[in-house]
């Protein structure tokens, strides 16, 4: 849950860090002045008299006046709400600044952001196509090409959950980022994970992008497979077109067309092919 600052609580106020630096240009220990406002607000709560009517007993009896000065200092300086806006705002202009953030190490510095080790990923195997026999200067288009090209693209992506975009898919849905206290990772994990609704953030865009992915190899797959089926008794897919071989897969192309436009919300008026019955969401 995004930490709300609009009024200083104990985690908007820990999150600005406010108390803190006071903490340290006064050469005081770690949380020296957070016990000092929990202290006095359990005597203010102990000395409220049972009728509303009457003032609160509590006085700083007991107290040093440096213990008194720091707490009129939480008090006039911190949750005032003048003050605290102004406190707020000068937490989120740092927070935005790179050069405020501190980092182990410098950024670039013989570092590899990228995946440690063996990633467990494990490619499909894949063969090109050859042809022994010589179809001369021209391409055509023959059913053993096609045969191939459709086993090619089942071991990229079968039908169902087995394929590379799907298990994909299902990791990037594991995704679950926790920014803690810090206003800015915050709004990167909305940015991430949307906010819920019709906002479902580069997260969830990205799993749309891969249920496409899969939805147009499937697609193409059993469109090839059926034209192969048409035409493989007969000479007239030999004698196809690059064109017509373009206007048989209207629809599979449409699906990989998607894909360029995936998140814009420009692919909603492109044919849709036949949904993988086995891909269930």
């Amino acid at each position: 849950m995004a930490i709300d600052f609009n009024t200083p609580t104990d985690e908007s106020i820990e999150a600005v860090g406010i108390l803190d630096k006071w903490n340290q240009d006064h050469h005081k220990p770690e949380n020296w002045i957070q016990n000092l406002v929990d202290r006095v607000q359990a005597d203010i709560q102990r000395n409220q008299p049972s009728n509303p009517n009457y003032p609160n007993r509590f006085n700083f009896e007991g107290y040093t006046q440096e213990e008194k000065d720091a707490y009129n200092y939480y008090k006039n300086e911190v949750i005032e709400t003048e003050h605290w806006k102004k406190i707020v705002a000068d937490y989120q202009k740092k927070s935005a600044n790179k050069d405020s953030v501190e980092y182990e190490h410098k950024p670039g510095e013989n570092n590899n952001y990228g995946v440690n080790g063996d990633s467990g990923f494990a490619p499909p195997v894949v063969h090109e196509w050859s042809d022994s026999q010589k179809q001369g200067n021209g391409v055509a288009v023959n059913t053993q090409a096609l045969q191939h090209f459709v086993k090619q693209l089942e071991a990229i992506e079968p039908d169902g959950t087995g394929g590379l975009a799907w298990k994909a898919r299902a990791e990037i849905e594991k995704v679950n980022l926790k920014p803690g206290g810090f206003a800015k990772a915050e709004l990167l994990r909305r940015k991430i994970q949307g906010t819920g609704g019709n906002d479902d953030g580069l997260r969830g865009d990205t799993m749309e992008l891969l249920m496409t992915v899969h939805q147009a190899i499937y697609n193409l797959r059993k469109n090839l497979t059926a034209m192969i089926k048409e035409y493989e008794t007969g000479e007239e897919l030999n004698k196809m077109t690059g064109d017509q071989l373009t206007e048989a897969m209207e629809t599979a192309w449409a699906e990989i067309a998607k894909l360029k436009n995936n998140g814009t919300g420009s692919s909603t008026d492109l044919p849709q092919g036949t949904p993988d019955p086995q891909f269930n969401t």
